[in-house]
């Protein structure tokens, strides 16, 4: 099947691609002063995106106060003006423990896909470390139609699933 650029298809098929082959996300956090964006590797399942990072890192330690999160994905090798990437509204925590084994599964596959070797099975996080999951609220690309009929920059929400 064909799909049509700026189709439904297109942007959930693409907004999946993004997803399953990009290997780091910019999250961006606030501690209600001063905003802050990190540049994070992640995997992501339907829903969700994880990622492994210090407990004391300043986006850590905003999430601690403040859960809200945004969440740019984006191949930075696109040519200016071909580019399209996610942006992602949601919320993050600490994976609870009786998901931890799943979210670490999810980590593992993904560092596999890149060739990378999986995470040692059963991986404790020790010291600093610890698993973080992002619950995806909302999916935005660009809209591909306003940006060829009037080259403004909108944004499409994009129904987006991982597997």
């Amino acid at each position: 099947m064909i799909m049509r650029k700026g189709s439904p298809a297109w942007y959930r098929a693409t907004a999946a691609a993004i997803l399953r082959d990009q290997r780091y996300c910019t999250l961006a956090t606030t501690d209600g002063k001063r905003p802050w964006a990190a540049p994070l590797f992640f995997a992501a399942a339907p829903g969700k995106l994880y990622f492994i990072s210090p407990i004391a890192s300043r986006h850590a330690r905003d999430l601690a106060g403040n859960p809200r999160v945004a969440v740019a994905i984006f191949d930075s090798a696109q040519q200016e003006g071909a580019g399209t990437g996610l942006q992602i509204e949601g919320s993050c925590a600490l994976v609870p423990a009786k998901d931890m084994q799943a979210a670490l599964a999810c980590i593992s596959a993904k560092r596999v896909s890149l060739g990378k070797d999986p995470l040692p099975p059963g991986l404790p996080l020790h010291g600093e470390q610890r698993l973080f999951c992002v619950a995806i609220e909302h999916v935005y690309m660009p809209d591909e139609a306003a940006w060829a009929r009037e080259k403004i920059d909108r944004r499409v929400e994009v129904k987006v699933y991982t597997k």
